[in-house]
């Protein structure tokens, strides 16, 4: 489940208790397990983050079909009506990797392009009977604060803004003054402001820039601050950008619902020229009949 980048790990987690609780009350349920966050060692790091939650249920021997079938429909109603929740995914456990059954991947190197036919690719795709879970690669971006140094209040004040700017730098990504020894390993201490400290712009733009001065300044005293989206994930697939659209399927044949596709995406991205390429499952067994 991920709710707007930059959102803190704790209010993602908060906000994901209910459904906890919910389902631990379930009598077909047996385990419940939860993450919020990423540790920084994952490999999908770039995709996920303090917004990004996992919520996993393992159901009692015995339970059949049907009692997945009703958890992940009441699930699926739940986020797809809770403000906040920008994308969620099902998975189920598998013996090996097959791509998603469908895939549309959207070629073009202008971002906004990308971006525009990646939602109407998800809205046609939502409205074909049998699909469901429908999510694209291109998400919104992370949060940004962009700042604009006032050169001649800084000036004013004798201060240099490349020492405003070193010192922005220092209180939200840290400086290393030292390393700790273990053994051949070396490890970087890191000081830097608390991570709940900078979990708000508000504090952000309360900074103070100039201590040892005599004027004690704010971040937002001495620079214009804008809030703005930064660039979301561009995923290159041989070799050029593209967005990528990933489904589910439910109750229908894959080859019936890869036409269906193909039809209804016809000359989808000509006026722009894009390339609009339906991929997934149904292509890989089509290479294979091939080969």
């Amino acid at each position: 489940v991920a709710r707007a980048p930059g959102t803190p790990g704790a209010a993602t987690d908060e906000r994901g208790a209910p459904d906890s609780k919910r389902l631990a009350g379930d009598e077909a349920v047996a385990t419940i397990y939860t993450q919020t966050g990423v540790e920084p060692t994952d490999e999908e790091a770039a995709e996920k983050g303090s917004h990004t939650a996992v919520l996993a249920v393992v159901l009692k021997p015995g339970r059949g079909r049907a009692a997945e079938a009703a958890i992940l429909e009441d699930l699926r109603a739940r986020f797809e009506s809770r403000p906040g929740v920008q994308t969620f995914h099902v998975t189920r456990p598998t013996l090996f990797t097959l791509e998603d059954p469908i895939s549309v991947v959207i070629y073009h190197d202008d971002l906004d392009v990308l971006r525009r036919l990646s939602e109407r690719v998800v809205e046609t795709l939502q409205a074909v009977p049998g699909i469901k879970d429908v999510r694209s690669s291109l998400r919104r971006g992370s949060p940004e604060m962009l700042l604009s140094y006032d050169r001649e209040t800084l000036a004013r004040h004798d201060v240099g803004t490349r020492d405003v700017a070193e010192r922005v730098r220092r209180n939200v990504l840290g400086e290393i003054p030292t390393q700790l020894r273990e053994g051949e390993r070396k490890i970087d201490v890191r000081v830097r402001l608390a991570r709940g400290s900078l979990d708000e712009t508000e504090m952000v733009r309360g900074l103070r820039v100039t201590p040892g001065t005599a004027a004690d300044k704010r971040l937002d005293e001495v620079a214009r601050i804008d809030v703005a989206e930064g660039p979301s994930e561009i995923r290159r697939v041989g070799h050029q950008d593209a967005a990528v659209v990933t489904a589910d399927i439910e109750g229908f044949d894959l080859g019936t619902l890869s036409v269906t596709i193909r039809e209804r995406l016809a000359g989808l991205g000509d006026a722009d020229g894009a390339d609009v390429v339906v991929a997934g499952q149904n292509r890989e067994m089509e290479e294979s009949r091939r080969s």
